[in-house]
């Protein structure tokens, strides 16, 4: 049984430190991409962090926070949801720019709703509007 954890483990990057430079390099790197990259197995288009999610050394809303820096700093970047709110993506400004079949489904907005309106300004509720900025 040993042999499979010689294979994985130089696969695993656990802990909060490891937590946050995965998700550091993920918005500086990949999340532009995210939206096309994340269903095609040949291409690294994920930000890795589900163990460390899972695991709870980091959390969704630091994850949403690092994607509002950086939108806030001019990247032209996404904000990526956690995942059982199904993957929505926010662009530059703050505006929808995806809007997938399970988001809908959750929020009961459908995708022509959404896309293009502001995120945080028109869909998220007052008390939560500092967290996820």
């Amino acid at each position: 049984m040993s042999l499979g954890s010689s294979i994985v483990s130089r696969y695993v990057r656990l802990g909060e430190d490891a937590a946050r430079e995965r998700l550091s390099h993920f918005i500086s790197n990949k999340v532009m991409h995210y939206s096309t990259a994340r269903d095609i197995p040949s291409l690294d288009g994920t930000s890795g962090l589900s163990e460390n999610l899972s695991l709870g050394e980091i959390s969704p809303i630091e994850c949403w926070n690092a994607g509002f820096k950086a939108l806030e700093e001019g990247h032209d970047a996404a904000v990526v949801v956690h995942r059982r709110a199904g993957p929505r993506t926010v662009g530059a400004h703050g505006r929808v720019n995806e809007w997938n079949n399970k988001a809908a489904e959750i929020t009961g907005y459908t995708k022509e709703e959404v896309t293009g309106r502001y995120l945080v300004r028109d869909f998220i509720i007052d008390e939560y509007k500092v967290a996820v900025h």
